[in-house]
Order: structure tokens, then C-alpha cells, then sequence
């Protein structure tokens, strides 16, 4: 069977909540390795351009993480205290393609179509942020010659 490429599947909205789901794992995995290296650097006046850096780098990766998912649930009844984000919105629509019987609707399209969009202006935004700023936050790590254990002396 031959899929346009404006068709909704289910298939096609798996492939985008998993490419969600690893910009989420992503940005959690920078943000703790970012964390270990400035953590000990944290009130030096000459690190303060990687500190200043990094918050950066971290300050926009959330932001790109509370578009994607809600990251205050804690408890069961937080979902009706904090707004769902587009991961769950994209689940939503998934529920619908795949449990029913009939083709998708066309509101069904639409939805889709517009948490998609919002979704790549996101991860696009991710990518920026991992392919411009991490890298010169590494250069400057490297430069500033940024020991891998650092132990402060009684």
C-alpha cells in the first residue's frame, strides 16, 4: 500500500513521538554532564564565562523540554494541575488514529499536522542549541584547561 505524504498513520505519529522522546533523553543527558563539569566552578570569577555558558545552554534546553513534556508531574493528581505539552497532545492524536476503525478525520489531520509543526520548531531549536552552543561550551571547557576531578584542600 502506497502512503502519501500527507497522510496520517499511526505509524507516522510513533516515529514522531519517539524523535520527541529522544530530544527529551538528550537534553537530560547534556544537562547532567553539563552540570558535573561546572558544579565545581561554580563561584570562581575566571569560570565565569563557562558557567555563564552553560546556564545558557541549560536555561534553552528547558525551555525546548516544558514545550515537549511536562516536566512538574510528580504525583497522579498532577496532571490536572499542569497543563499536558506536545508529547502528550501527539499521544492523543496517535489514540485516535489507531483506535478506530476508519480512516483518519480530517480535524484529526489538522491537530496533528499543527502539534507536529510545533514540535519541530522545538526540536530544531534543540538541534541550534547542540550543534552551535555545546560545541563552544567544549572549546571553552578545553581552553580554560578544566580538570576532570577537582578537590578543594582543607
Amino acid at each position: 500500500m502506497l502512503i502519501s505524504k500527507n497522510s496520517l498513520t499511526s505509524i507516522a505519529v510513533r516515529d514522531k513521538l519517539t524523535e520527541t522522546h529522544k530530544a527529551i533523553k538528550k537534553i537530560r543527558s547534556a544537562r547532567e554532564q553539563i552540570n558535573r563539569v561546572t558544579e565545581p566552578m561554580k563561584d570562581k570569577q575566571d569560570m565565569k564565562e563557562v558557567t555563564e555558558l552553560a546556564k545558557s545552554i541549560l536555561d534553552e534546553m528547558k525551555s525546548v523540554e516544558e514545550a515537549l513534556y511536562q516536566t512538574k508531574n510528580r504525583s497522579g493528581q498532577d496532571p490536572l494541575n499542569f497543563p499536558v505539552r506536545l508529547n502528550n497532545k501527539l499521544a492523543a492524536v496517535g489514540s485516535e488514529v489507531d483506535g478506530s476503525d476508519y480512516k483518519p478525520t480530517e480535524q484529526a489531520k489538522a491537530v496533528n499536522k499543527e502539534i507536529t509543526e510545533k514540535i519541530d520548531i522545538q526540536l530544531n531549536q534543540l538541534n541550534k542549541v547542540m550543534t552551535e552552543k555545546l560545541p563552544r561550551f567544549n572549546d571553552l571547557v578545553k581552553q580554560k584547561q578544566i580538570s576532570a576531578v577537582t578537590i578543594d584542600m582543607l
